[in-house]
């Protein structure tokens, strides 16, 4: 971190997240969600980010294990219905690098898929804007979310929902909702 940017938040946890089981130096790791076993493991593949103007495909990570991360979550891209921050400057290529990562529970569907359920979660991130303040910002992400492992390809399908951003501790009236989907992203060989 440097002395300009100082950005805290819960997403920026780290990707450690490649197993349920114990580690031989740790106390035990909490149990997978009953259901999600097949699912376990990392995932390569494009977001697609709806209402932002013209969409915009990233290439993303997400790991299951314990909980479902994604690296990075570009949240850069949903600055400019929140907050004034410089497209090229230090705190964009912070924000263009986090990691978004919740707890789930987890269900068959039949014989062919796992549903997972994620619930409604959002984090406080202080940044260094472009009228040279800091600012406290608050992105809902999650609410009505829907992820599907199918296990005839190995593959999982994602949709998030930034439904409200809150700035300084204030709603974000012309804050629209962004759309996170994620098609069919390939179980990494790694």
């Amino acid at each position: 971190m440097t002395k300009k940017l100082s950005i805290v938040m819960a997403f920026a946890a780290g990707l450690s997240l490649t197993s349920c089981d114990k580690d031989d130096n740790l106390d035990p790791l909490p149990i997978c969600p009953v259901g999600a076993e097949a699912a376990i493991g990392t995932y390569e593949g494009k977001m697609e980010i709806s209402g932002i103007g013209n969409d915009t495909i990233v290439n993303v990570r997400v790991q299951v294990g314990r909980t479902i991360a994604i690296a990075p979550m570009p949240l850069n891209l949903m600055m400019d219905s929140i907050i004034a921050i410089d497209p090229k400057g230090e705190t964009a290529k912070e924000l263009s690098k986090m990691v978004y990562y919740s707890d789930y529970t987890a269900k068959a569907a039949g014989e062919s898929n796992i549903e997972f359920d994620i619930p409604m979660s959002s984090s406080d991130i202080r940044i260094l804007a472009s009228d040279k303040k800091y600012h406290v910002m608050r992105l809902g992400i999650g609410k009505r979310a829907d992820c599907v492992y199918a296990k005839k390809d190995s593959t999982l399908s994602l949709n998030l929902r930034a439904d409200d951003a809150v700035l300084d501790g204030k709603k974000v009236e012309r804050f629209k909702e962004i759309s996170l989907t994620i098609t069919k992203a390939k179980r990494s060989k790694k």
